[in-house]
């Protein structure tokens, strides 16, 4: 709960009629006093005197508060393990599909060199590891 709190008071005099005159009176003796409290609290629960306050309104109240708060959080913790284990999939099938790119262009250089053709397969195989180096 937050330390802010602010307490309204305001008294001021009542006003008495007489039968008689119809006029009014202020009365010293009599006074209305008004008192309002304002309070704030941050998080997912209430303090545990607002939770017993909730208990007193509905029966069993907050657990059913304590109860939605847990299968909350479960659920954002499952939501959290899946996104990572997602992240860690695109991760390692990225470095898979690199591997297989680098390997077929490495012998598509390798069979152009064999078949005479030096300056094409080591243009193939010079860019190929060029860009190996580069991205790691």
């Amino acid at each position: 709960m937050s330390g802010r709190s602010k307490v309204h008071k305001r008294t001021s005099p009542a006003k008495v009629e007489t039968p008689e005159s119809g006029v009014q009176r202020s009365s010293k003796s009599q006074s209305v006093s008004l008192t309002s409290v304002e309070q704030h609290f941050s998080g997912p629960l209430p303090p545990p005197q607002i939770l017993g306050l909730y208990n007193e309104i509905v029966p069993g109240m907050a657990e059913r508060l304590l109860a939605a708060y847990e299968s909350q959080q479960a659920h954002r913790h499952q939501l959290e393990l899946e996104t990572v284990r997602h992240g860690i999939w695109r991760s390692r099938y990225g470095l898979w599909c690199g591997l297989t790119v680098a390997l077929g262009a490495l012998m598509v250089a390798g069979t152009a060199i064999v078949k005479d053709q030096q300056i094409a397969g080591a243009i193939i195989g010079g860019g190929t590891l060029d860009a190996l180096t580069k991205k790691l």
